[in-house]
């Protein structure tokens, strides 16, 4: 009797296993056996908002630097649970004398495990626009920034494909949507060539932060994903310990036939704080139009992945 009773179990839990998996399958194509490539053109926009107080003025001296560089030609890599992405601008894309000096470099990795994900990301640029008081914008070539950090985030509903917005090893085949859970770390510097500059700031951010992301199929062919988080933390600047609210939005059409996809998309990530007398806040977005394509790795990727992994 027992054994007939540890028979039935067995037999209900593997049942309910292969019932979830034709479920997912349902919702979910996978291609992690397909190594993605992509190239893309992105216009980003890294820019920080800085009150400051200045002896001369009754009020705070505002000033807003805007990259220099908006538009970075992108290559992308997926495979299984890895993304790295690259992002320059060229000298062909530096169509003025005051981009000529201006250098800027991205680096993006995500790392897939079930529910979780991970990304990190670096940004590095010389050479920005200031606009001073809302009335005066020059070029300040001496001006530089570095931003590194990275967001981990856990999916709650196993039909919901969080592949899909970010490296398309996966494609949503049924629309849905799922809460995701945020945790946010970042350090941002600025670093102005005169010493006693307000610019010259070091800034350390955590912020935790639920958002929805949705993604709406349309037809066989094409979806849109939507998504928002709003959250809170604290922020470390220049040693002062203040609290800190985020806010992150992402939007995409993208277009999917056998292994060819396409997509535009826009995903943005703002941070506000009051720090004393002094405002500070960054935002930093990207519209990117992206063409890729999945296909059979070579020997030596699989390889080194196996080796690495």
């Amino acid at each position: 009797m027992k054994k007939l009773l540890v028979i039935i179990i067995v037999c209900f839990f593997c049942n309910f296993l292969v019932a979830q998996t034709d479920t997912l399958q349902a919702y979910i194509t996978k291609f992690d056996e397909r190594l993605v490539a992509s190239v893309s053109t992105e216009m980003s926009n890294d820019s920080f908002y800085i009150f400051y107080n200045n002896p001369d003025d009754i009020l705070p001296s505002t000033m807003n630097l805007m990259s220099n560089s908006p538009i970075r030609l992108v290559g992308n890599v997926s495979y299984k649970v890895i993304t790295v992405s690259l992002a320059f601008t060229p000298n062909l894309l530096k169509t003025n004398k005051e981009l000529e000096s201006t250098k800027d470099f991205s680096f993006t990795t995500r790392f897939s495990l079930k529910k979780w994900h991970q990304s990190v990301t670096l940004i590095k640029q010389k050479g920005f626009l200031v606009n001073l008081k809302g009335m005066n914008i020059f070029a300040y070539p001496g001006l530089q920034s570095l931003k590194i950090g990275g967001t981990t985030s856990y999916v709650f509903n196993d039909k919901f494909s969080y592949k899909t917005i970010f490296n398309h090893n996966e494609w949503q085949k049924k629309s849905t949507g799922s809460f995701i859970a945020n945790f946010a770390f970042y350090y941002t510097n600025l670093k102005s060539s005169e010493v006693d500059s307000p610019i010259n700031l070091n800034v350390y951010s955590a912020t935790i932060s639920p958002a929805y992301y949705y993604n709406l199929v349309i037809n066989n062919r094409f979806l849109l994903g939507a998504g928002a988080s709003i959250g809170a933390g604290i922020v470390n600047m220049d040693g002062e310990i203040q609290g800190i609210s985020e806010f992150s939005a992402n939007a995409k059409l993208d277009y999917n036939y056998q292994n060819f996809f396409s997509f535009l998309s826009y995903s943005g990530t703002s941070f506000y704080l009051n720090h004393t007398n002094e405002r500070y806040t960054n935002s930093f977005g990207f519209m990117k139009l992206e063409i890729g394509y999945r296909f059979n790795p070579p020997k030596k990727v699989k390889s080194l992945y196996h080796k690495i992994l």
